[in-house]
């Protein structure tokens, strides 16, 4: 990276340019048009998510008062709008840094500051803030912290489409999850506290075929284990091959324990992407999820490395940007900015499929797309120094 070229103040002595103020003007630059966009789709997007559901909203709070109706109906759009807004986030800033950037070199200030010798990573300072100590750190913020604590306020507060269905998943449920072998059906009820009554768990073999079935009135923790249950009440059947049934009471046999993780069972009908991060990493870990578990360690690396691939993005959209400025104009270098935000984005999205899908390690998977967005940066990086040096 090359110092600029110093200002000459005509009697032979140079001061060199204000890099900290020009980088400030481009953070504040940057931020407006970040802002500005970022409002504007997260509200047109939840002005069409809560038209179908505020009406119901309303109607269901106003029994409580007006003036409960109106806070809890502001506090349902509030918590849509910060939803919406974590997931707008990555292509916000995409169209906020093209716009910025087209608004930059109209107003002429692009012109002026190479005029100067400002090269195109010095100048670009104000970006590489804004990317890794802005953005960055707001998506990662935005996809940890406040968008799961927004869905689960929603869930508490029975708020909207997700209230409804967390109401709805109090009431007694029939469910099966396999695990160890055991395909367990069981009747759910409660969240994020749960029952487990009427209980039947098939025992199947390494070859697939049952070998006992145990029935039980309900499931109970045992104290101090907090994957570890207890089946309550149970009887056994054994089949033998070649013998037929057997019946056992509960008093022959004693039934196994079944480990079972408590904190999924909270989170059982939640998305992972709704999981707060500290219950995303346990989860992960968690050796006594049901076989058919959510992709949870998938999940934990796609929001992970969504921070990442947002600063790399924008760092190749703004090199594209600068290199076919010069070479075929300002219209042409806006469209091929929007044109290589939307390809990166939708690259990000299949990225993001074949983590959660893909049946090899989920770090190294997801290491695949912000690698060839750093060797795409740094190719167009490249074709810009060439040039620069060229001229």
């Amino acid at each position: 990276m090359t110092a600029p070229a110093p200002y000459s103040t005509g009697n032979g002595s140079s001061i060199r340019l204000p890099i900290g103020i020009y980088t400030r003007f481009m953070v504040r630059h940057y931020l407006w048009f970040i802002l500005v966009t970022l409002i504007a789709i997260s509200s047109a997007v939840t002005a069409i998510n809560v038209s179908g559901e505020i009406t119901r909203v309303w109607t269901e709070k106003s029994a409580d008062g007006d003036l409960n109706a109106i806070t809890a109906t502001a506090y349902y759009v509030l918590l849509r709008l910060l939803d919406n807004a974590a997931q707008a986030l990555p292509i916000s800033v995409v169209l906020a840094l093209v716009w910025a950037e087209t608004n930059h070199a109209a107003s002429g200030r692009l012109v002026m500051v190479r005029t100067v010798g400002m090269g195109y990573w010095v100048r670009s300072r104000g970006l590489l803030v804004t990317a890794l100590l802005i953005v960055a750190p707001a998506q990662f913020t935005f996809d940890n912290f406040i968008r799961p604590n927004a869905m689960l306020e929603l869930k508490r507060n029975t708020l909207g489409e997700y209230g409804w269905i967390h109401q709805s998943q109090q009431k007694p449920t029939m469910q099966w999850y396999s695990r160890d072998g055991d395909v367990v059906q069981a009747m759910f009820e409660g969240l994020p506290e749960v029952s487990i009554t009427d209980v039947t768990v098939y025992e199947i073999s390494q070859a697939g075929s049952l070998e006992g079935i145990i029935q039980a009135e309900r499931l109970t923790p045992v104290p101090g284990k907090s994957s570890t249950w207890v089946l309550e009440r149970a009887h056994s059947w054994r089949f033998d091959e070649g013998v037929g049934a057997v019946t056992l009471s509960d008093q022959d046999v004693t039934p196994p324990d079944l480990q079972l993780s408590q904190k999924w069972l909270g989170y059982r009908d939640l998305h992972p992407k709704y999981v707060p991060l500290a219950d995303l990493v346990s989860l992960s870990l968690d050796v006594t999820l049901p076989d058919n578990h959510p992709p949870y360690i998938q999940w934990l690396v796609l929001r992970l490395v969504q921070p990442i691939n947002t600063a790399l993005i924008l760092f190749c959209v703004a090199s594209v940007f600068a290199l076919v400025l010069d070479r075929r104009g300002l219209i042409v270098a806006a469209l091929s900015g929007l044109t290589t935000g939307y390809l990166l984005y939708l690259l990000g999205r299949i990225s993001a499929v074949l983590v959660e899908s893909a049946g090899i390690n989920p770090f190294l998977t997801g290491a695949i797309f912000p690698v060839f967005l750093a060797a795409l940066m740094m190719w167009i990086s490249g074709a810009l120094t060439s040039k620069n040096r060229a001229v």
